[in-house]
């Protein structure tokens, strides 16, 4: 990842951790720049004077400036448990009903959605 006169790139040349390392054009020379020895750096990625990579499940970013990794808080929103599929007596909110063709089916729309059920149960209820 280049930034001015400076390549970033993730190495385990210090140890058997990955961390990000720095080649100075200038200077022809290499320098480790994150030393973390729990969790391999992973996906670095450069945009404007920052470097944005994952370790051990996390994320960070690190200014480019001043070279200083932070954990970067992320929040997921949840699955909408309140838009699962559910079983609701739609019953108050039927707005047309019809019959089909053979009058063996009729058909309820309700809340938008459409419901068709048989005529008569097919079995009589006990």
């Amino acid at each position: 990842m280049w930034h001015g006169r400076t390549v970033y790139y993730s190495s385990d040349r210090g140890g058997r951790t990955v961390n990000l390392w720095a080649y100075d054009l200038d200077k022809k020379s290499h320098r480790q720049v994150t030393r973390y020895s729990d969790f391999d750096v992973k996906w670095p990625s450069i945009g404007g004077d920052a470097i944005v990579f994952e370790k051990g499940g996390y994320l960070f970013v690190m200014d480019l400036p001043g070279e200083k990794a932070a954990q970067i808080s992320v929040l997921v929103p949840d699955d909408k448990p309140g838009v699962r599929p559910a079983y609701r007596n739609v019953s108050q909110w039927i707005t047309d009903v019809d019959l089909s063709p053979s009058a063996k089916r009729a058909v309820f729309a309700a809340r938008g959605d459409l419901f068709t059920v048989p005529a008569r149960r097919a079995t009589p209820a006990p």
